[in-house]
């Protein structure tokens, strides 16, 4: 399976936070962190030198804080998805996310569980700032290392259609795509959510107790996130992903998929409903 790699700078003055950050980031097959500041003067020398990918910035940085170092990073190096961490949440944080032109924020209580899905979500375009071109393909190789993902199924519902189609997948064989190449409305999961056009996640799947999860538990899979595709009230299709390897996802990484979802919905989009 393929992964999408991301360079990472760290910065942050206090060690213990920079030692949990690195631990999560090593975490991430295909992340690399390539350097570490502890100030902000630094971070904007070594963004500029080593051109990262994502550079995580604490706001309260000595020399050059957040803001300042983030301005000068833009500078020396703006292809780098700037990241702001920072402990001060009563703060006007989206407004300061705006004034240093970052892709995003962590308060450093929740670094632990939101930290990778906001860089996932930079990586991605779902900021405003890069291109946000995303198909479902594109949605799951940049999320199958940060989320740990092993499958995707991608069906969609043609104009004039009265089923399912599956159009593009990954984690099962040939073979067994070809057995699901359609799906009835109401059929497993992604045909009840289909019909529902109401997203679904099934938690701990192989000792759930429902004949709709056959299927994802024949596949081994352990957490399963369903999610229609909608332009209104025009169902586009599902967009579902699922991991072998944990059984539960976070509301951080719902909420990623589902903003995923929505920006592929909008690239399905019909030609003639587009504005």
């Amino acid at each position: 399976m393929r992964h999408e790699s991301l360079r990472i700078l760290i910065a942050e003055d206090f060690s213990p936070w920079r030692i949990l950050m690195r631990s999560i980031l090593h975490a991430v097959d295909g992340w690399t962190i390539v350097s570490e500041a502890t100030d902000g003067v630094t971070a904007a020398q070594q963004a500029a030198e080593l051109l990262p990918d994502v550079v995580i910035l604490d706001l309260g940085l000595p020399y050059l804080n957040g803001i300042e170092a983030a301005e000068q990073i833009r500078q020396g190096s703006p292809g780098s998805k700037i990241i702001f961490v920072t402990s001060e949440s009563d703060r006007d944080i989206k407004n300061l996310v705006m004034e240093g032109g970052a892709q995003g924020y962590v308060l450093k209580r929740d670094v632990a569980t939101h930290l990778v899905p906001t860089i996932a979500a930079a990586a991605l375009g779902m900021d405003g700032f890069g291109d946000a071109y995303l198909t479902p393909r594109k949605v799951f190789d940049k999320l199958a290392a940060p989320l740990k993902l092993d499958v995707f199924f991608s069906f969609l519902l043609f104009p004039g259609a009265t089923h399912l189609r599956l159009s593009s997948y990954e984690g099962i064989s040939q073979s067994e795509a070809e057995q699901i190449d359609t799906l009835e409305f109401g059929q497993a999961v992604c045909g009840t959510v289909a019909l529902t056009r109401k997203p679904i996640l099934v938690r701990n799947v192989l000792n759930v107790d429902d004949e709709k999860v056959g299927l994802i538990q024949h596949y081994g899979v352990q957490v399963y996130n369903c999610t229609p595709l909608l332009d209104g009230d025009c169902l586009l299709g599902t967009l579902s992903f699922g991991s072998r390897q944990r059984i539960d996802f976070n509301e951080p990484e719902l909420r990623l998929m589902q903003d995923a979802c929505a920006e592929v919905a909008k690239q399905l989009r019909p030609p003639s409903l587009a504005k």
